[in-house]
């Protein structure tokens, strides 16, 4: 009895794409711009994937910023769940 309940259950859990989001302003003001240099990370042996694998995390700017209108920050917060 347990097993066609089951089974039932883990066909009802099937993936669905998400629908594009609409429009989104993403206007602020940048409050901090920091330069970050690349970044040499080195596997982990014995691990599965990426993690066993030498990496290099490339350079890049990291901004820090204000974003003026409340309303659009709570759609970006809402998007970014």
């Amino acid at each position: 009895m347990a097993l066609p309940i089951a089974i039932l259950l883990c066909a009802e859990a099937s993936a669905v794409p998400m629908n594009p989001p609409g429009p989104v302003d993403v206007s602020g003001t940048i409050m901090e711009l920091k330069w970050v240099p690349a970044k040499w990370i080195e596997g982990i042996p014995g691990m599965s994937g990426s993690a066993a694998v030498d990496r290099i995390i490339p350079a890049h700017y990291l901004a820090a910023t204000h974003v003026g209108h409340a309303g659009a920050a709570a759609r970006l917060h809402g998007l970014w769940r």
